[in-house]
């Protein structure tokens, strides 16, 4: 039997993969940018970017390890899904949400 820590860092993992998951369903499970499809697998690549300049104290990312599903919901009703390469993109100005790169 494992310790509580292991414990609480397989339930964080879970319960992070499980919320990023459901919320990339509800943003249309695609970049908004390039139009990659999320397929089952490829979670990892998928990002929210933010359409405002929100003052938020954690990026979307941490908020599902620990917030509730109210602070979650309130943190990506501002948010766009977009793949780790077009975010990068977008932050280095070299393409703007709704263009493809």
């Amino acid at each position: 039997m494992g310790n509580s820590n292991e414990y609480m860092a397989d339930y964080t993992l879970e319960r992070r993969t499980k919320k990023k998951e459901e919320w990339i369903a509800k943003k249309g499970g695609a970049c908004q940018v390039c139009g990659i499809k999320y397929d089952g697998k490829n979670r990892p690549i998928f990002d929210f970017h933010h359409l405002e300049n929100k003052d938020s104290k954690y990026a979307p990312g941490v908020l599902f390890q620990f917030a509730s599903d109210k602070r979650l919901e309130s943190e990506l009703e501002t948010c766009i899904i977009v793949c780790a390469n077009c975010h990068r993109l977008i932050h280095y100005g070299i393409v703007k949400v709704g263009e493809m790169p």
